[in-house]
C-alpha cells in the first residue's frame, strides 16, 4: 500500500505546477477506495489530508496529545501528507488541526468513542480487535438494575449498575466483577458485551457490578472512605440482593486510570477481600511520593506505592497499559506502571502479577482489546501476558 501512495506521490509531483491539482483530482478517488487512509504498510503510515487550509497538524496518542506534527502540502495541490514509523500492531487515536480547529479524519471511516467525545483511529496491519469488543456481537446479555447505595463512609451514596448473566439462578453463588467507572465501561468499554462473551464461549459467568462516580478525582485518588465503601458497604449491600461468592479468589476488581489506582488501593486496604485486580493503565504515579506538581495532587494521600512490596496482599495482579502513555497530564504512566509491577514481584504474599504492554495509548481502545484477557487471568485462566503467578489458579 505504502509503495503505491509512493508511486502516486512522484507522479503527482511530476506534473507542471498548474495541472497538478486537476491530475489529484482525477486519481484521488481510485487511491482512497483501493488504499483507504491513512495509507499504512508493515511499520509506517502515512497521514493525508485534502482540503483548503494554510495549515495542518496530527495529534494524537502518538504525540501524548500535546504537540502536534504539522503535514506537508504537495504545492500546487490542496493534499497535506506526513509520513511516520509506527510498530506494526499499533493501534494509536488521533485528530487532525486545520487552521487552530481539531477535526476528525474525513477520509478514515474507523471511528473510537472515548469519554472527551470521539476520535479518528490509526490500526496498523498487524493490530487484530478484540471480536468480543464487536458493537455486533450477539452474545446474549442477562437483566440489570440500578440502584443507589447508601454510604456512611462517603457521607452520600453511590449509584451502582448490576449486569447479571444470562444463566443467572440463586440456587449457586456467582462471581463478581466490580467495575470503577462503571459508566465509563458500559457506554465505552462494552463491559457488559465482553462479560456476556465470556458467558456465551464458558470462560466465565459473573455478576458484572458498575459503580458509578461521585466526584471521581476525590473517589480514586487513594481515598480510604471510597476504599472502606467498598469492602465495608458495597459489598455487604450486593449479598443481601444476590447469590455471590463468599470466596475472595473470586471476587474481582477492574478500573482504568484513576479507577485502577483505586482498585489497586482497595486490594491494599483491604487484604483479602478481593482475589483480583484488572488494573488497566492505572495512574500509580499517585501511589508514590510526588516527583511533579500534578492537578491531581491537592488532596492529602497515603503513599502507599512504597509498602506494596512488603504489605499483606494475597491478590492476582493483571497490569496493562500502552507503549505511547509516556506523557498523560503530565505523568508517566509508563515509568508507574513498570514501578509498581516490580514492587508487586516483591512481594511474597502476592499471588501472582501479570504484565502486558501493547502499542497503543491511553484509551478505551486498550482497555476495550484487554479486559476479557484481564478478567480470564484473574480468575486462573491464561493470558497474553509475562506471568509471575505464585498461587494456585482460582476455582
Amino acid at each position: 500500500m505504502i509503495n503505491r501512495w509512493i508511486r502516486f506521490i512522484d507522479e503527482l509531483t511530476r506534473q507542471p505546477g498548474a495541472d497538478r491539482q486537476q491530475y489529484l483530482d482525477r486519481r484521488f478517488p481510485g487511491l482512497q477506495e483501493r488504499l483507504g487512509f491513512p495509507v499504512v504498510g508493515e511499520d509506517r503510515a502515512v497521514f493525508v489530508f485534502r482540503g483548503s487550509a494554510r495549515r495542518v497538524a496530527v495529534t494524537g496518542d502518538m504525540t501524548g496529545w500535546r504537540r502536534r506534527l504539522p503535514l506537508s502540502r504537495i504545492p500546487g495541490t490542496d493534499l497535506f501528507t506526513l509520513e511516520m514509523a509506527f510498530e506494526p500492531a499499533a493501534r494509536l487515536d488521533y485528530k487532525f488541526v486545520v487552521d487552530g480547529e481539531w477535526r476528525m479524519d474525513p477520509l478514515n471511516p474507523r471511528v473510537i468513542s472515548e469519554g472527551g467525545g470521539e476520535n479518528s483511529e490509526l490500526r496498523m496491519p498487524r493490530y487484530r480487535s478484540a471480536p468480543e469488543a464487536d458493537l455486533d456481537a450477539s452474545a446474549p446479555l442477562g437483566p440489570r438494575e440500578s440502584f443507589r447505595v447508601r454510604s456512611r463512609q462517603l457521607a452520600g451514596s453511590r449509584r451502582v449498575t448490576v449486569c447479571l448473566p444470562a444463566a443467572y439462578t440463586p440456587r449457586r453463588r456467582w462471581p463478581v466483577v466490580c467495575f470503577h467507572d462503571g459508566a465509563e465501561y458500559l457506554a465505552l468499554g462494552l463491559a457488559d458485551r465482553i462479560l456476556g462473551y465470556m458467558e456465551q464461549v464458558g470462560e466465565l459467568a459473573a455478576v458484572g457490578v458498575f459503580i458509578h462516580h461521585g466526584d471521581r478525582t476525590r473517589d480514586y485518588t487513594v481515598n480510604a472512605a471510597y476504599a472502606d465503601f467498598l469492602a465495608e458497604e458495597l459489598l455487604p449491600e450486593l449479598a443481601g440482593r444476590y447469590s455471590l461468592t463468599r470466596e475472595p479468589a473470586r471476587r474481582v476488581m477492574a478500573g482504568d486510570s484513576l479507577g485502577a489506582l483505586a482498585a489497586g488501593y482497595a486490594a491494599y486496604r483491604h487484604p483479602g477481600v478481593f482475589g483480583g485486580c484488572v488494573c488497566q493503565s492505572g495512574a500509580f504515579n499517585l501511589a508514590y511520593p510526588p516527583a511533579r506538581r500534578s492537578r491531581f495532587l491537592k488532596q492529602e494521600r497515603e503513599p502507599f506505592g512504597l509498602k506494596v512490596a512488603e504489605a499483606l496482599l494475597p491478590t492476582r495482579f493483571y497490569l496493562v497499559w500502552g507503549s505511547y502513555e509516556r506523557a498523560i497530564c503530565g505523568l508517566d504512566f509508563v515509568a508507574a506502571n513498570e514501578r509498581f509491577a516490580a514492587d508487586l514481584r516483591r512481594n511474597p504474599t502476592v499471588r501472582g502479577v501479570m504484565e502486558r504492554v501493547l502499542p497503543q495509548g491511553h484509551s478505551w481502545g486498550l482497555w476495550r482489546d484487554t479486559l476479557r484477557d484481564g478478567l480470564r487471568w484473574s480468575f486462573g485462566g491464561r493470558s497474553a501476558g509475562r506471568n509471575a503467578d505464585r498461587g494456585p489458579a482460582a476455582e
